[in-house]
């Protein structure tokens, strides 16, 4: 049976998901787009699914999975012998630590800083809010200083954001970064050298076509 992936690939979380397909080069699977905009992910059947009403959702056969990190690393060891590597052998314990380090970092140091940004400055004005400036300039300056101590500190001396290896890291990175150059903010990546070598090293494979439907 085919997977099937919920979601919106307006959502840097789908999309998460999505790059993740695509480095294993996995197209066999059906994508339900469905309308944020339009409250589908709060409707009943939805919410049975995911409590929380947010996506995206994968259902593989009888496993049904919500969360982006967790849906990434479940294919990437589901599809470890395809495509690229993206997770590196957990079973020695300094590998692991080190891993799980980085994979925290980016929730505690970047996403919690541009996830809201992005809210801020592509969604409320879509959902018809007013965009709350003094916010999304704190916002701003915390990541900036955020991203100062990863181009100084992190990938001064390393290529990629959990080591010297491509991987599913990267990839957690990767679509609210791209967010950055649309809302206006790309310099706080090309501004900073190793921040910008990095973000320029990576060639996100586009996600393979697919069957699609609405919700």
């Amino acid at each position: 049976m085919a997977l099937k992936l919920i979601g919106t690939p307006k959502s840097s979380c789908t999309l998460k998901v999505l790059l993740t397909l695509a480095e294993k080069g996995i197209s066999d699977y059906r994508f339900i787009d469905i309308d944020l905009m339009k409250g589908e992910q709060k409707l009943p059947g939805y919410l049975a699914k995911q409590p929380f009403g947010v996506v995206p959702i994968l259902e593989d056969g009888d496993i049904s999975l919500y969360e982006s990190r967790a849906i990434c690393r479940y294919l990437a060891k589901k599809y470890e012998n395809l495509g690229t590597a993206l997770i590196p052998d957990l079973s020695d314990l300094k590998t692991m630590g080190h891993f799980e380090q980085w994979a925290s970092v980016e929730m505690a140091n970047f996403d919690a800083l541009a996830r809201p940004l992005q809210w801020e400055v592509i969604f409320k004005p879509l959902a018809g809010e007013p965009k709350n400036e003094q916010l999304i300039h704190s916002l701003v300056d915390t990541l900036a200083q955020k991203l100062d101590v990863y181009d100084k500190a992190i990938l001064a001396e390393q290529k990629y954001m959990a080591g010297n290896t491509f991987s599913i890291v990267d990839i957690f990175y990767m679509p609210l970064m791209s967010y950055l150059f649309r809302m206006g903010f790309g310099d706080m990546i090309t501004d900073r050298p190793n921040v910008k070598a990095w973000w320029e090293s990576e060639k996100p494979t586009a996600p393979p076509q697919q069957q699609s439907t609405s919700a």
